[in-house]
């Protein structure tokens, strides 16, 4: 994230109670002079963001080489507080940005952060339209960045699957429950998966690696964060088939929890007969033999 200085202010009070003036460095809201512009040698425009830094009022420590010239300590700082410049405090502004973001949303990738810092930034007279070579995207807006971190959201997705065919009376069949973070937030508190079986199946047993299992309500649950684009381990549900269950059968999902919505999947499951062996004194069976 690289970014561009505009000047706070031009004068102050210091320490000793003289009004220090700086001239030559730009006007207050606007570019100061020695900031680094775009675009870049192969035609991006370079800056992505600007930060008021110029002049800006910093900490510092008392025994510091800033600190020795009385002119940069301001008044009832008490020794503690001074003037800074410069993209050496443009830098520090926007990294302080970046750290309040990942404070309230540690799963952020550095694409997400610049995109918001670009997308949050305002325009005004100095800098004009934007985005541009001098300006980036415009002036960081701290405020609004963490608004719009606080409104991503986690979103969960949730699937059920089984392979093939079941068959009546087949004493162990199997579905794979899933859980996916298809948000920009991670999730946050506790997220439950709670499987409903149609009738003709019966559960036999519920697991997955990380999750707590209740057989008796088919209910799974977590705690720990799903960052956005992750999954969880899968959950696996073994179920009986009824000699006599009807088919298609319809196996419901549902995963809710952790700042989502609730999600639900469903899976439509075929149920072929048993092969059933015919008597040989059943006159109703008749076998063909093809003589080549």
């Amino acid at each position: 994230i690289s970014d561009a200085c505009y000047v706070v202010r031009t004068s102050w009070t210091d320490i000793d109670g003289i009004t220090r003036t700086q001239t030559g460095q730009g006007e207050p809201g606007d570019l100061w002079l020695g900031t680094s512009v775009g675009p870049t040698f192969d035609g991006r425009i370079g800056i992505d963001i600007s930060a008021p830094a110029n002049n800006i009022i910093t900490a510092y420590a008392p025994n510091s080489y800033w600190a020795a010239a009385r002119f940069n300590l301001i008044n009832d700082g008490n020794g503690l507080y001074g003037i800074a410049g410069a993209n050496s405090s443009s830098n520090p502004v926007i990294a302080g940005v970046i750290a309040l973001m990942l404070e309230m949303n540690p799963t952020l990738t550095a694409i997400q952060i610049r995109e918001i810092l670009r997308q949050t930034a305002r325009a005004d007279v100095f800098t004009g339209l934007v985005p541009n070579p001098k300006w980036g995207y415009g002036k960081v807006d701290a405020l609004a960045a963490l608004t719009a971190v606080s409104s991503l959201k986690p979103t969960l997705i949730s699937s059920v699957k089984h392979n093939g065919s079941f068959v009546q009376g087949q004493p162990s069949g199997a579905y794979t429950l899933s859980v996916q973070n298809i948000g920009a937030a991670v999730t946050s508190g506790t997220v439950s998966v709670t499987d409903t079986l149609p009738a003709g199946l019966t559960p036999t047993a519920i697991n997955g690696p990380g999750w707590g299992c209740s057989f008796g309500s088919l209910t799974c649950s977590r705690s720990d964060a799903l960052a956005a684009g992750g999954t969880y381990p899968p959950i696996t549900l073994t179920v009986s088939v009824a000699s006599n269950a009807a088919s298609p059968v319809t196996n419901q999902v549902s995963a809710s929890g952790g700042g989502s919505a609730t999600a639900t999947a469903s899976d439509s499951t075929t149920i072929v007969p048993a092969f059933t062996d015919i008597p040989a004194s059943d006159s109703s069976f008749i076998p063909f033999i093809d003589f080549l």
